[in-house]
Protein backbone atom coordinates (compact mmCIF):
# COMPACT_ATOMS: atom_id res chain seq x y z
CA UNK A 1 0.00 0.00 0.00
CA UNK A 2 1.44 3.41 -0.87
CA UNK A 3 0.89 6.33 1.47
CA UNK A 4 -1.96 7.79 -0.60
CA UNK A 5 -4.06 4.75 0.25
CA UNK A 6 -3.59 5.32 3.99
CA UNK A 7 -6.33 7.45 5.55
CA UNK A 8 -5.26 9.29 8.70
CA UNK A 9 -7.47 11.11 11.19
CA UNK A 10 -5.42 13.74 13.01
CA UNK A 11 -6.92 15.12 16.24
CA UNK A 12 -5.38 18.07 18.09
CA UNK A 13 -6.88 21.15 19.67
CA UNK A 14 -3.80 23.27 18.90
CA UNK A 15 -4.20 24.85 15.46
CA UNK A 16 -0.44 25.29 14.92
CA UNK A 17 0.23 21.62 15.73
CA UNK A 18 -2.58 20.53 13.42
CA UNK A 19 -1.21 22.64 10.57
CA UNK A 20 2.37 21.36 10.94
CA UNK A 21 1.30 17.72 11.32
CA UNK A 22 -1.14 18.06 8.40
CA UNK A 23 1.61 19.53 6.22
CA UNK A 24 4.04 16.76 7.18
CA UNK A 25 1.53 13.97 6.59
CA UNK A 26 0.15 15.31 3.31
CA UNK A 27 3.68 15.97 1.99
CA UNK A 28 4.42 12.33 2.81
CA UNK A 29 1.44 11.40 0.63
CA UNK A 30 -1.10 10.43 3.28
CA UNK A 31 -4.79 11.25 2.94
CA UNK A 32 -5.58 13.26 6.09
CA UNK A 33 -8.70 14.57 7.80
CA UNK A 34 -8.47 16.73 10.90
CA UNK A 35 -10.57 17.32 14.00
CA UNK A 36 -9.99 19.78 16.82
CA UNK A 37 -11.16 17.54 19.66
CA UNK A 38 -12.35 14.02 20.41
CA UNK A 39 -16.03 14.92 20.10
CA UNK A 40 -15.51 16.22 16.56
CA UNK A 41 -13.32 13.20 15.77
CA UNK A 42 -16.22 10.91 16.70
CA UNK A 43 -18.45 12.76 14.23
CA UNK A 44 -15.85 12.30 11.48
CA UNK A 45 -15.40 8.62 12.39
CA UNK A 46 -19.14 8.04 12.14
CA UNK A 47 -19.10 8.93 8.45
CA UNK A 48 -15.68 7.68 7.26
CA UNK A 49 -13.25 4.87 7.96
CA UNK A 50 -9.59 5.48 8.76
CA UNK A 51 -6.49 3.34 8.78
CA UNK A 52 -4.75 5.43 11.43
CA UNK A 53 -5.83 7.76 14.24
CA UNK A 54 -3.27 10.17 15.66
CA UNK A 55 -4.56 12.11 18.64
CA UNK A 56 -3.32 14.60 21.18
CA UNK A 57 -3.53 13.45 24.79
CA UNK A 58 -4.98 16.51 26.53
CA UNK A 59 -7.82 18.33 24.77
CA UNK A 60 -10.96 20.21 25.75
CA UNK A 61 -14.24 18.37 25.51
CA UNK A 62 -15.71 15.24 27.01
CA UNK A 63 -12.84 12.87 26.17
CA UNK A 64 -9.06 12.82 26.41
CA UNK A 65 -6.95 11.41 23.62
CA UNK A 66 -6.58 8.17 25.55
CA UNK A 67 -10.37 7.93 25.94
CA UNK A 68 -10.68 8.43 22.19
CA UNK A 69 -8.13 5.70 21.46
CA UNK A 70 -9.87 3.24 23.75
CA UNK A 71 -13.22 4.02 22.08
CA UNK A 72 -11.71 3.59 18.60
CA UNK A 73 -10.05 0.31 19.53
CA UNK A 74 -13.40 -1.03 20.73
CA UNK A 75 -15.58 0.25 17.88
CA UNK A 76 -13.12 0.46 14.96
CA UNK A 77 -10.64 -2.38 15.64
CA UNK A 78 -8.96 -2.10 12.23
CA UNK A 79 -7.85 1.48 12.94
CA UNK A 80 -4.32 1.76 14.30
CA UNK A 81 -3.94 4.40 17.01
CA UNK A 82 -1.15 6.74 18.07
CA UNK A 83 -1.03 9.17 20.97
CA UNK A 84 0.95 12.42 20.90
CA UNK A 85 1.37 15.23 23.39
CA UNK A 86 3.39 18.36 23.81
CA UNK A 87 2.35 18.87 27.41
CA UNK A 88 1.48 16.79 30.40
CA UNK A 89 -0.26 17.96 33.52
CA UNK A 90 -0.26 14.47 35.02
CA UNK A 91 -3.85 13.97 33.88
CA UNK A 92 -4.77 10.49 32.69
CA UNK A 93 -1.34 8.93 32.99
CA UNK A 94 -1.46 6.18 30.46
CA UNK A 95 -0.03 2.73 30.16
CA UNK A 96 1.10 1.73 26.65
CA UNK A 97 -0.18 -1.77 27.37
CA UNK A 98 -3.72 -0.34 27.31
CA UNK A 99 -3.20 0.87 23.74
CA UNK A 100 -2.71 -2.21 21.57
CA UNK A 101 -0.96 -1.47 18.31
CA UNK A 102 0.59 1.80 19.53
CA UNK A 103 4.03 1.05 18.09
CA UNK A 104 2.49 -0.21 14.84
CA UNK A 105 0.46 2.98 14.47
CA UNK A 106 3.54 5.15 14.79
CA UNK A 107 5.35 3.01 12.21
CA UNK A 108 2.36 3.07 9.86
CA UNK A 109 2.22 6.85 9.89
CA UNK A 110 5.86 7.84 10.00
CA UNK A 111 7.59 5.21 7.85
CA UNK A 112 7.96 7.09 4.62
CA UNK A 113 10.73 8.43 2.45
CA UNK A 114 10.62 11.66 4.50
CA UNK A 115 11.60 9.98 7.78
Amino acid sequence: MDNSETKVLLVDDNLAVRKVALLFLTNAGFSVEVADDADNALQVLSSQSFDVLITDMIMPGTMTGLDLILFVQEHYPNTQCGLISGLSDGQDRWNPGRCQGFKNAIKAVFQSRYC
